[in-house]
């Protein structure tokens, strides 16, 4: 039997220095400077910020209700931004959990920064069940003053397209004193042409209540003796009646032509195509 060669100090350096180089290039793989070693745990991988996409629906409800015990109204915010852009990624009984968590604090925190967040994250999952957080803030005790949430409220109100919601944003179109208010109600209107059961109202209702305000449709009457009043003019209607027409009838068309699929060009071909059609409003849509 041969003797055994004994591998030189030379070659010895080698295979150490080849080891210490492997070494080295699994700590670099693993992402930070030091050697990793087998049977080395792992570094723990760093917490999801508040604003991150969350698929856990227990543990993102849970947090938010512990932020709003706490007051921790800046991050409440970051929690209901997360369940908006979380929302679609669940299931159903995650969106339930979810859905519950906006309601909470919508009712639990006065703060506007924190209300508009919920406002926007319900819009943002364009679920028609969670229309009941949104109806609170689609209201004008004074109908000069637009509140500030009534404007994110009556956004996200378009994204819902929900039948209940049909009567606040209507009242806020005929009652509001507000131009602004009155013509963002009017355009949350957009999306309902798939609601069969409420879309032929809505349009004879923002018609009636936009072409009562055409400017020149008012009578001027005088008397001839004993002939008794006749009509003589047609007369301008008041500057502030003017500049609703004006906000209204510019809202109108877009959000008609939306709902139904036609191309019109002005609220006074609305006015007419409406007229022929207002015994069969139904075939306004597009097949």
């Amino acid at each position: 039997m041969g003797m055994r060669q004994i591998a030189s100090p030379a070659r010895l350096r080698g295979i150490v220095g080849g080891c210490v180089i492997g070494f080295a290039l699994v700590g670099s793989a693993g992402g930070n400077g030091s050697a990793a070693y087998a049977g080395d745990t792992p570094p723990a991988a760093p917490a999801a910020p508040a604003d991150a996409t969350v698929t856990d629906a227990a543990a993102l409800d849970a947090q938010l209700r512990q932020h709003v015990k706490d007051k921790a109204f800046d991050a409440v915010r970051a929690d209901v931004v997360a369940i908006g852009k979380a929302y679609g990624t669940v299931d159903a009984k995650g969106q339930k959990l979810l859905g519950a968590a906006l309601s909470f604090a919508a009712k639990s925190v006065q703060e506007d920064p924190v209300r508009k967040a919920v406002i926007e994250a319900v819009g943002e999952t364009k679920d028609k069940a969670l229309s009941g957080v949104l109806r609170p803030f689609l209201a004008q005790p004074d109908k000069k003053v637009c509140p500030p949430l009534l404007k994110p409220a009556l956004e996200a109100a378009g994204k819902l397209a929900d039948e209940e919601l049909v009567a606040p944003l209507m009242m806020i179109v005929k009652d509001s004193k507000h131009t602004e208010a009155a013509a963002l109600a009017l355009r949350a209107f957009a999306g309902y042409g798939a609601s069969k059961k409420a879309r032929n109202g809505i349009i004879r209702d923002l018609i009636g209540t936009v072409a009562k305000d055409q400017p020149g449709v008012g009578k001027r009457w005088e008397k001839d003796g004993d002939s008794g009043p006749y009509e003589t003019a047609r007369t301008r209607t008041g500057e502030e009646t003017q500049t609703r027409y004006q906000a209204l009838s510019a809202a109108l068309v877009p959000t008609l032509n939306a709902m139904t699929g036609q191309n019109c060009g002005s609220a006074e071909d609305w006015f007419a195509l409406f007229d022929r059609y207002k015994s069969t409003p139904g075939d306004l849509f597009a097949k």
